[in-house]
């Protein structure tokens, strides 16, 4: 015989000692006393955690004891209109139109929902029932955060855009029946359903065609302020953009090649075959196109002559050093791309300045040095050594130091009939002279001739000097700078200056300017080498 408690027919009315499962008027019995089938199932033995209420997952008894709906329910119902009302194409919140405390409502209560949302994810209890999941889907809100909503004006986020997409997808492909039973009404009644209508959670119409989402659309728009900037040669011209649309188009362009390069490559690209067409269409060029580059040769074009050497006469200081700066680039390119080592110079460009005959190799032109022979790379001068690095660091190191020494060759003192050294200037006991120094067969420095056939830029220099020095330079030896304005008198003191210093190294044996040729001029000018000797005079002095 069961024992019952003398509680079992006790009524607990709702407010006396609390409400039983959130149920009035139930009455408290022992557990221990009643069969083991007139138990309520507990959480834990309900099959799934969503059925611990229901076997539907949505809660049982949400009503009051007069049958009225649940004041809770009522609360979500009422924040639900609310949010739907701001609820933006893409999923995202719009606050802009809500107070303060309105707008503080609505993100606990949207960030509330998203939080049972991941609850649900991991088939945990939430009170984000069936029905309420449902209702979200066919409104459309991302059931995960996206970076920059709120109000008007606020920045997006690239990532956010992601993320709520993924989030639509997966809330798409969730609870697809129950959110479609939704939307059409057969379930339940929608509290706004009067307002405005939905169409399914996909995006797509009622005849089943698929709309455009979001990234399509803005990938659309994009496109559209690209194309008009598009050159003929598939370069791009930025000037027409400001610069708060210039560098997000240049994102958006890197974006196309970068997913280009991913398609070519056969891995994942958003560059699907519609965008690849609609890019195709428009001229765009998937390699980055030069301009600068462009315009270069365009007017490096023009001087080409025939044998294949540029004519630099036509052009300006800057843009003569700009055009050779250009050449000998190209040039450099086109013997790393001979040697097969990675060069800027392409098949394409290499077949233009093909068709314009430019010669990669220097052309003699007048009076011009022959071009340099190339030095050997590591690897042959390594091969050429025994293929031992430390040999070659040892013949660099010898080089290196053989060519700091200076090689002297001491010359022969010229001795008068009287057995007395020659009296010339520069001939004495201790005259020697630098091999490297010693002048051509023209009697010109070695660095003087800069392709010229007449005479190098630095000669032309000494030679002009000289000739203002030879016309203010007295019988006896002295100069007189009276006849010279100011800046005449700088110049030409530094120019005496700098030869009596020349004087002295090429007496010491060291490397001097001063060559036979300029010390005969100078010595036949009556110049006199050393100061201590000579006088000066200048405006206002006798």
């Amino acid at each position: 015989m069961q024992n019952i408690s003398p509680i079992a027919n006790e009524v607990v009315m709702d407010g006396e000692r609390g409400e039983i499962n959130n149920e009035p008027n139930i009455q408290r019995v022992e557990p221990e006393t009643v069969p083991s089938g007139l138990l309520p199932a507990s959480p834990s033995s309900s099959p799934h955690p969503k059925e611990a209420a229901g076997g539907d997952g949505n809660r049982p008894g949400r009503r009051t004891a007069n049958g009225k709906v649940h004041p809770n329910d009522r609360k979500w119902r009422r924040n639900f209109r609310r949010l739907k009302r701001i609820i933006r194409p893409d999923g995202s919140l719009d606050y802009s139109s809500l107070s303060i405390d309105d707008e503080r409502r609505m993100k606990n209560f949207s960030r509330q929902q998203r939080r049972y949302f991941r609850m649900r994810e991991k088939d945990e209890a939430t009170p984000l029932t069936d029905e309420r999941y449902g209702l979200f889907a066919g409104t459309g809100f991302s059931f995960v955060h996206v970076r920059g909503t709120g109000r008007a004006g606020s920045r997006g986020s690239k990532k956010g855009a992601v993320g709520q997409e993924a989030a639509r997808r997966r809330t798409a492909g969730a609870d697809r029946p129950a959110a479609e039973k939704v939307a059409s009404g057969d379930e339940m009644d929608d509290p706004d359903s009067s307002d405005d209508e939905t169409d399914g959670p996909d995006g797509g119409g009622p005849d089943g065609e698929k709309k455009m989402n979001g990234l399509d659309r803005m990938w659309h728009e994009k496109f559209e302020r690209l194309r008009p900037i598009i050159r003929p040669d598939g370069s791009l011209d930025y000037s027409s953009l400001d610069e708060e649309a210039r560098m997000p188009m240049k994102r958006f362009v890197y974006g196309q090649r970068k997913g280009f390069q991913q398609r070519e490559n056969g891995e994942k690209s958003s560059l699907t075959d519609e965008r690849h067409g609609l890019l195709v269409g428009a001229g765009f060029s998937f390699a980055p196109v030069d301009g600068t580059w462009r315009e270069k040769f365009d007017r490096l074009r023009s001087i080409v002559r025939p044998d294949g050497s540029p004519d630099y006469s036509s052009l300006g200081g800057r843009d003569r050093k700009q055009m050779q700066r250009f050449v000998a680039g190209l040039r450099s390119s086109f013997q790393q791309r001979e040697n097969g080592e990675r060069s800027s110079l392409t098949d394409e460009r290499c077949r233009l300045l093909a068709e314009a005959g430019f010669s990669f190799v220097g052309v003699k032109v007048g009076g011009g040095r022959e071009p340099k022979e190339s030095n050997p790379t590591k690897a042959e001068a390594v091969a050429e050594l025994g293929g031992k690095p430390s040999a070659l660091k040892e013949a660099r190191r010898t080089k290196k130091r053989k060519a700091s020494e200076p090689k002297l060759t001491a010359v022969k003192s010229e001795e008068g009939a009287d057995g007395a050294p020659d009296s010339a200037p520069g001939n004495g006991p201790r005259r020697v002279e630098l091999e490297s120094q010693a002048p051509g067969g023209d009697g010109k420095m070695p660095n003087d001739d800069a392709g010229d056939e007449k005479m190098g830029t630095y000669d032309r220099k000494w030679h002009e000097n000289f000739g203002m020095l030879r016309a203010i330079i007295g019988p006896d030896g002295s100069l007189d700078y009276s006849s010279l304005d100011v800046e005449g008198q700088r110049r030409m003191r530094n120019f005496v200056k700098e030869q009596r210093r020349c004087f002295r190294r090429r007496t010491n044996g060291e490397r001097s300017s001063l060559t036979d040729d300029r010390h005969g001029l100078l010595a036949g000018a009556n110049f006199r080498f050393d100061a201590r000797g000579a006088t000066s005079r200048t405006a206002g002095t006798g």
